[in-house]
């Protein structure tokens, strides 16, 4: 039986949040505390499955990305990118900031076909603006010429 340490402890610290947020939320009213509830349970619950599945598997296979070499740059480069994302969000807005994001984040990991790229950071931005914007209400950052406009 071979231990991947990795994910047991990745799994166990998720667990550990999960049941902070899962607890946390009875404080809050009946309706706000649904989605922390309900996807802290899931989560719960897919990390259980990753500490488990950590216990299988075969000595050849489990070291399948060591054989490739992890790249730390790309890591570091998408770190840089959220951190990035975070500052240019509230002054350049939710919309042209989260398509550079996806864009910048699917080239990191190494697609590089451009019409797939586009397409991709298109459909996902209009998806997450039409779900949190529109659908749930949620306001979400504007740029700073749009507030400049709407006094």
């Amino acid at each position: 039986m071979i231990v991947r340490k990795g994910d047991f402890y990745f799994s166990l610290v998720l667990d550990f949040i999960c049941v902070f947020v899962f607890t946390t939320s009875f404080s809050f009213p009946i309706e706000a505390a649904i989605f922390p509830q309900l996807s802290s349970a899931l989560l719960f619950v897919l990390s259980s499955f990753l500490m488990f599945a950590s216990f299988k598997g075969k000595s050849e296979g489990t070291n399948t990305a060591n054989k490739k070499g992890f790249k730390y740059t790309s890591a570091i480069l998408l770190i840089v990118g959220f951190v990035v994302y975070t500052l240019l969000v509230n002054l350049l807005g939710y919309i042209l900031t989260t398509l550079a994001l996806v864009y910048y984040t699917i080239f990191v990991i190494g697609y590089r076909k451009q019409k797939w790229l586009i397409i991709t950071s298109i459909v996902s931005v209009a998806l997450t603006y039409a779900i949190f914007g529109l659908l749930l209400g949620v306001p979400l950052p504007v740029s700073f010429i749009t507030r400049l406009i709407q006094g």
